[in-house]
This record gives C-alpha cells, structure tokens and sequence, in this order.
C-alpha cells in the first residue's frame, strides 16, 4: 500500500494479531476499519473508538485511502478532536504522531510502547 501523505510504501508491523501498516518515512499508521476498535478492547488499552467520530470542518486537502483510492473525508476522532483521513469503508489514516495523541500520553499498554519505540528518533 501507498501512504496516503507522502505517497512511500507502507511497512505491516504485527501487533497482538493485529496488522498495522507503518510509514518510515512520515511516521504515519493506517489502521483497517475495525482494527481501533480490536485495540481498545485490549486490557490496558486506552483511546477512542470511532463511534466517536464526526465531520471535521477544514480546508486542508483530502488524502486518498491507500486501499481504494477514493478521497478520504476529515473527520474529528473523541474529545481531542484530532482531525484524522477516515475511508468509511476502509480504516483511518494517523499522521504522525496522532495516534499517540489519541491514546494518551500517560497511558500504559503494549502498543503504546511500540508507538514509543517508532517515535523514539523524534526525541533525540
């Protein structure tokens, strides 16, 4: 698959059964539909569910979902309102950084700690 921000190809990274596809070039995850909603279902795991979308008003530029094709809307993900690309049929695009920002800071569990090893480079 093709980043739908800097047009590199995705890396796969297995995690608890789950695939997610990583940019190591802009950092960025696309998660499937329904793969944010496995993650939370984790003990430990904290974050949003995408029942707590809605439409984003912005004029930055729609990405495509590097699975069909087709424009993603912006859509605004829980109480962070972290503008994220959404597919509806497809998954959700987190540029860099924003899925850590979704799950929280503080917040323990194992894949926090893989988004901290992949963005460890960041505080060099």
């Amino acid at each position: 698959m093709e980043c739908p921000h800097c047009r590199h190809s995705l890396v796969s990274l297995e995690f608890a059964g789950l695939e997610i596809d990583y940019c190591p070039s802009c950092r960025g995850v696309w998660l499937d539909e329904g793969e944010l909603e496995l993650l939370r279902e984790r003990p430990g795991a904290p974050g949003e569910s995408v029942e707590d979308v809605r439409p984003a008003r912005t004029k930055a530029r729609d990405r495509r979902c590097p699975v069909c094709g087709k424009l993603m809307p912006k859509v605004l993900l829980g109480r962070h309102a972290t503008v994220l690309d959404r597919c509806e049929r497809h998954g959700i695009w987190f540029d860099h950084r924003e899925l850590r920002e979704v799950l929280g800071e503080g917040s323990p569990g194992p894949l926090v700690g893989l988004l901290d090893e992949m963005l460890a480079s960041d505080r060099a």
